[in-house]
């Protein structure tokens, strides 16, 4: 039951981070998706494990994304829990009394046990994640094997966005 009078305590911004495993067509989704929500504040987030590999990373962002800066949070392991817990954490800390929203792109499959082998990271993060104060986790799902997923874009830029990864594309084939 609610109690009589009752209302909601949202008051504050409303910060919405996402999270950067790479530049391809699903993250794309989630940064529209997020640019959606209409944010205060919007900030992309990507772990990498060498200096070198952020440096790629960066330049391929640039091209695709060039409007939305991103940070690059360097970890030699790529343990990607801690590292992102203490970007949100930061980030809410320079904002108060701010709602945070964290977009997660996520490969999902036609099958549920195909499932199985992808996302094991987007599911431990978003565990902790749903007992974190003040913070809602959307999962912004790409579905392999699906014609929107599949289909080229009608007219690409050179080498902006980078395709999605073999093993991905073999999978979306077995699929289909």
């Amino acid at each position: 039951r609610v109690p009589k009078g009752w209302q909601p305590q949202y008051g504050g911004q409303h910060t919405v981070v996402i999270l950067v495993g790479g530049v391809h067509r699903g993250t794309l989704e989630a940064i529209a998706y997020a640019q959606g929500l209409r944010p205060d504040r919007l900030y992309a987030v990507h772990v990498a494990e060498s200096e070198e590999r952020a440096s790629v990373t960066q330049q391929v962002w640039r091209d695709a994304c060039a409007d939305i800066p991103l940070e690059v949070v360097i970890d030699p392991y790529r343990e990607l829990q801690g590292p992102l817990m203490e970007f949100i954490d930061q980030v809410d800390g320079m904002h108060g009394d701010d709602h945070v929203t964290v977009v997660v792109p996520e490969f999902t499959t036609r099958r549920w046990w195909e499932g199985l082998l992808h996302n094991q990271s987007a599911w431990l993060l978003k565990a902790r994640l749903a007992r974190r104060p003040n913070t809602v986790t959307v999962s912004v799902p790409l579905v392999l094997g699906h014609a929107a997923t599949i289909r080229p874009p009608a007219e690409p830029s050179a080498g902006s966005l980078a395709p999605l990864p073999a093993s991905y594309e073999r999978m979306a084939d077995a699929v289909s």
